[in-house]
């Protein structure tokens, strides 16, 4: 009987653990509700258990799938969204402002950032009818190399997000050597990522091209800046040692290389 009880109890804990979590995802009628359903989802609770931590996004996405819980608001309200990570505050910001747009979420406010030694956090705030999707966000963040640590969900429409940012990038192109790589007409600046180049040239064809070039490294810290104010057919220059990405549009107006680039890297 004692053996049974010390097999037992690391089971329950283990189970309560995710129960927990599961709850704060819910608003306590619904979750009355659906308990029975719940509780045979949550059976096997080592599944929802990764590295001694709730994998909390496979605790969402499961609830998503059964129906239970609902993002949708009956009302536009104002959604407060915190991020919090440790790395590169620059990268950090990028990263989750070009997945927001990537979801579809264009108008927003940023209403604070904070940044330590250890940590860094950006609250944002968005006027919708529908909760940011933790697992659409999670996918996102995944095609950059980052990882969800928790979520919580302090109201229903207050969420905070701890996120592993530790080996992420950005998703974007990447700039092959030794291929003359023609670009289309850009609806927002060119972005690459570049691995080992030397030299890189670019040619502009029925343009008015008035050249602007970025170059970054993994922390997206500016290297050096290119700029020239007349119009440019064509341009070659050096890459500088660490680059990793490259940003390139106009002085003036994207609509200067409506005819899009041809870029060559050696």
């Amino acid at each position: 009987m004692h053996r049974f009880l010390f097999l037992l109890i690391p089971t329950l804990l283990t189970s309560s653990i995710v129960m927990d979590r599961v709850q704060e995802y819910l608003d306590r009628n619904t979750y009355i509700q659906y308990r029975p359903l719940i509780q045979k989802m949550f059976f096997n609770e080592d599944r929802f258990i990764f590295n001694d931590r709730v994998d909390v996004v496979s605790v969402i996405q499961r609830l998503k799938e059964n129906g239970i819980l609902k993002l949708y608001l009956q009302r536009p309200r104002t959604i407060h969204i915190e991020f919090i990570a440790n790395g590169e505050p620059k990268l950090f910001l990028k990263t989750i402002l070009d997945i927001l747009q990537e979801l579809g979420y264009f108008k927003y406010r940023i209403v604070d950032t904070q940044y330590s030694d250890s940590n860094m956090s950006i609250n944002v705030k968005f006027v919708s009818d529908y909760i940011l999707d933790p697992t659409l966000f999670y996918e996102s963040l995944q095609k950059r190399n980052g990882e969800i640590i928790d979520i919580k969900k302090l109201t229903n429409t207050h969420w905070r997000y701890e996120i592993d940012i530790s080996n992420i990038g950005l998703n974007v192109q990447y700039l092959p050597i030794g291929k003359r790589v023609k670009l289309r007409t850009p609806i927002s600046d060119y972005w690459f990522r570049v691995d080992n180049g030397k030299k890189i040239e670019f040619i502009s064809i029925g343009n008015n091209w008035h050249p602007y070039i970025v170059f970054y490294n993994k922390n997206l810290e500016i290297l050096k800046i290119y700029q020239r104010d007349r119009k440019t057919v064509k341009l070659r220059m050096r890459i500088p040692k660490e680059t990793r990405y490259i940003k390139i549009t106009d002085i003036y107006l994207l609509n200067n290389i409506k005819n899009g680039l041809q870029i060559y890297m050696e």
